[in-house]
């Protein structure tokens, strides 16, 4: 798209915008546009974006603080009586290395929310409760 630009010393100017991924029709000009005037503003500091404030636990969903409770007994305590048939069925190194990966998996995710409520500026509240309960889930 090339645009005809008139600068404050009265000298035209023309500047070419390219779009990234191209516009599929006519029809894709005027939302591209609004949401590149948005976006501009924001960079300028025209407009201030609301930012996320607090955050509100959904309701609980136990199957997966299940799993983690039985992968930290099985991990752990694989000797007991209530351990033993499934390390023998599934094997000790298998339940270890399903942990392992488990954990390792769930703190990335939990780093990668912290970048985004840091980017997003969440605030402190809504910043420590959003990562905590991600990593948890």
């Amino acid at each position: 798209m090339t645009l005809l630009c008139t600068l404050k010393s009265a000298e035209k100017q023309s500047t070419t915008i390219t779009f990234n991924p191209p516009l599929a029709g006519y029809d894709a000009v005027k939302p591209r546009l609004l949401e590149m005037k948005a976006i501009a503003q924001e960079k300028l500091g025209m407009i201030k974006t609301s930012h996320l404030t607090s955050f509100q636990f959904p309701r609980p969903d136990y199957l997966p603080m299940a799993f983690a409770i039985a992968m930290c007994y099985l991990t752990f305590l694989p000797e007991t009586s209530l351990a033993k048939p499934a390390i023998n069925l599934l094997g000790l190194s298998v339940v270890q290395r399903t942990f392992q990966i488990t954990t390792v998996l769930h703190a990335l995710e939990s780093l990668y929310t912290m970048y985004l409520c840091r980017k997003h500026k969440t605030g402190f509240v809504a910043g420590v409760r959003l990562p905590t309960y991600f990593f948890l889930e």
